[in-house]
């Protein structure tokens, strides 16, 4: 065998280690070191060190594979690794629940009871960074302390929304159309999305089933908990403010279409004069750093969660937090004095 295609068997032999290590789905950095393992091996130095009449096919072949043997038993190594980390924050999930059930289930004194869930609540989020804890877990223990002292509680809850699957399918929606009778039959999918009738269509269904899902899931709530007032609601996003005491919110924890559970805060915020409004030009205010700290025990609103901002705050200092940007707000506001406000 000449030199050329002792190289090109070469390639073909790292191309399969490298696939192997690809299918292991390991990290970047797991595959890092099995790169590292892999040229610590000197796999080329065994196989292009020497001369074409020193080494042949077979012994290519050898070192390799046995080269390949050493990076499945690392995958393999690494795969039992991730099955036991999944294992621990199972379990420390499970016990965190226990610890938060044994908070509402054992009669103490407020001042204990607020002690105890400031404790649990350092706990819970030092094993979120660590394990990954579902920050759900976290809110839950702010509404249970909001409850410290009394019989019932206000907490928003969102639950999940309509399925809209069938919105993003133009044949789904052509086939709605010709049974409402709203498009002329014969159509093609392509045709009725080119004619506009595509996105009409989808905006009302859209509205409809949003609607629909969160009538329903009123019914269902008012059904199962007889005893919960609901003060509001939101459609679009299937949630509702309800007042109501602690076996329901209990209850309300483990049912499957419950997606979170948040505690009804008030905030102030210290609104200019009128004439301070109105005034054409107005000096900018230095910002504050220190308002984006998180706060300990303080929870994350969804809508922060939406856009992923506190997982911006929480970036190492050197990559910087916006120190020295100047913004401004062009605005007009609201007009806070309103009666209707």
């Amino acid at each position: 065998m000449d030199k050329d295609s002792k190289n090109g068997l070469i390639k073909k032999l790292e191309k399969r280690i490298t696939e192997q290590q690809m299918e292991s789905g390991a990290s970047a950095a797991k595959l890092a070191d099995l790169q590292k393992l892999r040229l610590r091996a000197g796999l080329l130095d065994d196989a292009m060190n020497h001369e074409a009449s020193e080494m042949d096919y077979e012994d290519i072949k050898s070192i390799l594979n046995m080269r390949l043997d050493e990076v499945l038993r690392a995958k393999d190594q690494l795969q039992e690794q991730y099955q036991r980390h999944c294992k621990d924050s199972e379990e420390r999930e499970k016990k965190l629940h226990e610890k938060i059930s044994s908070l509402t289930s054992v009669p103490v004194v407020r001042k204990e009871k607020d002690k105890a869930v400031e404790g649990l609540i350092e706990l819970i989020e030092k094993d979120t960074q660590e394990l990954l804890v579902p920050s759900h877990t976290v809110l839950l223990c702010l509404v249970y302390k909001k409850f410290a002292g009394g019989e019932k509680g206000a907490f928003l809850v969102t639950f999940k929304g309509a399925n809209l699957d069938a919105a993003h399918k133009p044949n789904a929606m052509l086939k709605l159309a010709e049974m409402e009778q709203k498009v002329i039959r014969g159509l093609t999918a392509n045709q009725f999305v080119a004619s506009g009738d595509y996105h009409d269509m989808r905006g009302e269904y859209v509205h409809k089933q949003v609607e629909n899902h969160h009538k329903q899931t009123r019914q269902w709530l008012q059904e199962s908990f007889p005893k919960a007032q609901i003060i509001s609601s939101v459609p679009i996003s299937n949630s509702f403010m309800v007042v109501s005491d602690r076996e329901d919110l209990k209850r309300l924890e483990t049912e499957e279409m419950v997606l979170e559970i948040h505690t009804n805060d008030s905030f102030k915020i210290a609104l200019p004069s009128r004439k301070q409004a109105e005034e054409k030009e107005t000096e900018s205010l230095p910002g504050r750093l220190e308002a984006m700290e998180k706060r300990r025990g303080q929870q994350v609103q969804w809508n922060i969660a939406k856009i992923g901002a506190n997982s911006v705050w929480q970036m190492d200092q050197n990559r910087g937090r916006g120190q020295g940007i100047v913004y401004a707000i062009a605005d007009t506001g609201v007009e806070f004095e309103h009666p209707n406000i």
